[in-house]
């Protein structure tokens, strides 16, 4: 139970051992292909299910330029008839003797025909969900699969929705270095790129070209967005938006596994199951992963670990130097419960709580 006299902060995980359990999601109940108890690698397929698709009308009046009560007569299909993929349903033939055909996007049925129209079902695609972790399963069910993995864990703040799996591949060894375009050669491809800094828009356009399986970064302008989320391939910020450099803990995690493989997750739940994006590299038990997890929240108590989220000091790590909380009336008038916080560069400021996170 919380105690209402402690505060307490969201915990952003930058661990070198920990365990993890995900959940692989199915979008529609499937069918699990692997059970409790099984080892799973990143690209096996653990669940399989068929998605339906919307029905499809095709207007053969108009495609081919008829009256719509001639179009009947150019159908080779009836209503009920099954086609497959790419098989020819109507053809006209054109004064020079060539034909013009028209064919079925995919296998289905001819629902209905009225008017110069046909309307058709297309058969559902098949969705194959990947485990994306290394580990063992320890639930199976038609809705999909929960694994068990040891190994390290770095949090981000945003992400693009993407996940992918890869070798880490650290552009630079300078924390704060931006991403640019030289930085991103041809050794990059297949890799998911980490770099420090924040993202320029140069070196985003290259990592496409270089067809890069993800992208690590500390920062970006929010003006990048949209592309950010139009791109194939998995994005995180570990700062969020802005030109800050990625915290310490997290940028030291990354050159201590640069070269290993690790799991790209970069999707972002804000309710009813809030989830970061995040990176893991999975460990064996001889490298010494261990199995503790990590709380959600974590007490504000002294020489505890933070990172500043908002304000003056944003994307500066430090260690808490006050006992207890204090009310302070900050330059811009806002009255707030605070602390005092050593900072990595060895200045000491007074920031809100709210605007701190735990780093675990």
């Amino acid at each position: 139970m919380a105690d209402p006299h402690l505060i307490y902060l969201p915990v952003a995980r930058a661990l070198q051992q920990t365990s993890l359990l995900r959940e692989r999601l199915l979008p529609r109940p499937g069918t699990a292909l692997v059970k409790e108890g099984d080892r799973v690698e990143p690209v096996d397929t653990v669940a399989r299910t068929f998605m339906p698709m919307a029905p499809f009308v095709v207007n053969i009046a108009q495609l081919f330029q008829v009256p719509s009560l001639r179009a009947h007569s150019l159908l080779l299909k009836k209503v009920g008839d099954t086609f497959a993929k790419d098989e020819v349903l109507a053809r006209k033939k054109n004064l020079v003797g060539r034909s013009l055909v028209c064919r079925a996007p995919s296998t289905g049925r001819l629902l209905a025909e009225h008017r110069g129209e046909v309307l058709l079902e297309l058969a559902p695609t098949q969705f194959d969900l990947p485990a994306n972790v290394k580990g063992m399963v320890t639930n199976a069910s038609r809705f999909g699969v929960v694994i068990l993995s040891n190994g390290a864990l770095v949090q981000g703040v945003w992400g693009n929705g993407k996940e992918s799996y890869g070798v880490l591949k650290l552009l630079s060894d300078v924390r704060e270095q931006p991403l640019t375009a030289d930085l991103v050669d041809v050794s990059a491809l297949g890799t998911i790129v980490v770099s420090g800094g924040p993202i320029d828009a140069e070196g985003l356009r290259q990592t496409e070209t270089q067809q890069v399986r993800g992208l690590i970064a500390g920062s970006m302008s929010a003006a990048l967005r949209e592309r950010a989320v139009a791109l194939p391939f998995p994005i995180m910020l570990s700062e969020g938006f802005g030109t800050a450099a990625m915290a310490g803990p997290a940028f030291d995690l990354f050159k201590l596994y640069n070269g290993r493989e690790a799991g790209l997750r970069a999707v972002v739940k804000t309710r009813w199951g809030a989830q970061r994006p995040e990176l893991f590299v999975p460990l064996t038990t001889r490298e010494g992963a261990s199995g503790e997890p990590v709380p959600q929240f974590a007490t504000l108590q002294k020489q505890a670990l933070v990172r500043v989220c908002a304000g003056e000091h944003f994307g500066a790590v430090g260690r808490v130097a006050s006992d207890q909380p204090q009310t302070r009336v900050f330059p811009n008038g806002v009255r707030a419960r605070a602390v005092e916080l050593a900072l990595s560069g060895g200045d000491h400021a007074w920031v809100p709580t709210t605007n701190l996170e735990a780093i675990a």
